[in-house]
């Protein structure tokens, strides 16, 4: 929780209503959480296992929203953990790297509300849907909460 001498700091401050909170962006206005990802300073450099192994831990992600996009490098670091750590990758590697970096701005566009407030008026049912699946190389679940009023549906 956001201490109260922030929360007044950033709200006399009528454009600036984020704060970082677990390495990602909490903008107190909408309540939502939401990242921002900057790959720039690897620009222009040869994509290393070093390198690849600095982009991948730089996105601090403890709820685990942002692995759809984060998992490709990260399987990509244990496909080449066998080469040095300074040894320039391989060119089908190397392809799929650039294409996995491509799409980490993608995350910037992506916002979680923090917290969801329901009215208990009109409420005709809610269900709690939950999906899995897992391989070899990975595993995944997605939970949402379905809320029907009796006017529509949430």
């Amino acid at each position: 929780m956001l201490n109260p001498e922030k929360f007044l700091e950033l709200e006399s401050q009528p454009d600036n209503f984020e704060t970082m909170v677990l390495g990602l962006i909490w903008n107190l206005k909408d309540d939502c959480l939401s990242c921002n990802i900057n790959c720039q300073k690897n620009e222009g450099k040869a994509i290393t296992k070093r390198s690849l192994l600095s982009i991948a831990n730089h996105i601090f992600d403890l709820i685990g929203f942002m692995a759809p996009v984060t998992l490709k490098p990260k399987l990509i670091l244990h496909e080449i953990w066998k080469l040095k750590w300074d040894e320039n990758l391989p060119e089908d590697i190397l392809n799929q790297v650039k294409k996995s970096l491509e799409q980490l701005p993608i995350l910037a566009g992506i916002k979680i509300r923090y917290c969801l407030n329901l009215s208990s008026n009109g409420i005709k049912r809610i269900t709690l849907h939950v999906f899995c699946d897992a391989s070899k190389k990975a595993y995944a679940a997605c939970i949402f909460l379905r809320v029907e009023y009796e006017e529509n549906v949430l």
